[in-house]
């Protein structure tokens, strides 16, 4: 069971401060985790196989086919703006 003191030292080692109401929350949400964790542990999973991807469909890729592209020079020419190769674009933040 985690102690309000126990939080307040994962707190300090967070560099975060909080007001005791929100310590007690913290607590008891930390415990409920825990007890959570606690019953998974009794599950017996001594015959189960580990899974590698939580979906067993294997990745179905496709190949990577070299077909027309646009030239750099038409590329460009499509661009608002530009400066020699690169596009210019309005600033975002």
């Amino acid at each position: 069971m985690i102690t309000k003191e126990e939080v307040n030292k994962i707190a300090k080692l967070s560099k975060l401060e909080f007001n005791d109401s929100d310590i007690e929350d913290i607590r008891k949400s930390m415990n409920d985790i825990l007890e959570h964790v606690e019953i998974l542990n009794e599950v017996d999973v001594t015959d189960v196989e580990p899974l590698y991807s939580v979906n067993e469909i294997n990745e179905i890729l496709r190949e990577d086919l070299q077909g027309n592209t646009l030239k750099k020079e038409d590329f460009l020419k499509n661009a608002p703006e530009n400066d020699e190769d690169y596009v210019i674009i309005p600033k975002l933040v």
